[in-house]
């Protein structure tokens, strides 16, 4: 933990001077990220006042996941369609609303397809984030990645803390703080990020297809680091 605030220090010393929307974009990133963990803290509550078994709490996550894992496979054919403001702010608004329908949900099973849903916003703004970090930063790649990875690590420390403190007021609270938290985080994309520029149309001059990105699996770099994360996260 220190470690990772000691190089957001680093990383905001660096990029003072940079873009308003990189720090816009790395914050809807935490948050984002806050998602996965979020839920962790209060699955025994929800379990205990929903009824719900074991298997159906794990499919809140399962969902999650799935749906974002497959989404991400055609992110940036359609953000090269759409561009990548349209595409942050369409997955923000879908984090926003289902996060917020969460909340709102009394049953197990509604709850578990919103997540799906949740998932599929999640793959849209996470898949591109670092490319709009990168595109809209005045630093190197190299730092603009480093950014993007202190993001990650915020996001997945602070979620269950975040969870744990409003899931002992209820178990709809950490729903509806990524709900508005989100919203504040479309508002400021929805200001910040600019039209779509030659620089951006520059950066998706390479094939985006889908059997593009399945063809990539070939490479035995991407194949065995790709499997080391697949065990990782198992």
């Amino acid at each position: 933990m220190k470690v990772l605030f000691r190089n957001l220090l680093v990383s905001i010393k660096q990029n003072t001077k940079a873009s308003k929307v990189v720090w816009a974009v790395f914050l809807a990133c935490v948050t984002a990220f806050m998602g996965l963990g979020l839920v962790d803290p209060i699955l025994p509550i929800i379990a205990q006042q929903l009824g719900a078994s074991k298997i159906e709490v794990s499919m809140l996550f399962t969902a999650y996941s799935a749906v974002m894992a497959v989404t991400m496979l055609v992110t940036a054919t359609i953000s090269k369609r759409v561009g990548i403001k349209r595409t942050l702010l369409v997955g923000v608004s879908i984090i926003a609303i289902f996060s917020i329908l969460c909340g709102l949900s009394n049953d197990i099973w509604s709850i578990i397809f919103l997540r799906g849903f949740w998932g599929l916003g999640n793959a849209l703004f996470i898949a591109v984030a670092l490319t709009a970090i990168i595109l809209f930063s005045d630093k190197t790649t190299h730092e603009s990645v480093i950014l993007y990875e202190i993001a990650i690590g915020l996001g997945f420390s602070v979620g269950p803390l975040v969870g744990g403190l409003l899931g002992d007021i209820s178990w709809k609270f950490p729903f509806f703080g990524v709900g508005i938290l989100m919203m504040m985080g479309f508002i400021m994309l929805l200001v910040l990020i600019p039209k779509s520029t030659t620089k951006e149309i520059e950066s998706y001059d390479d094939d985006t297809s889908l059997v593009t990105t399945i063809k990539s699996l070939k490479n035995p770099h991407i194949k065995v680091f790709g499997t080391f994360s697949f065990l990782y996260n198992f």
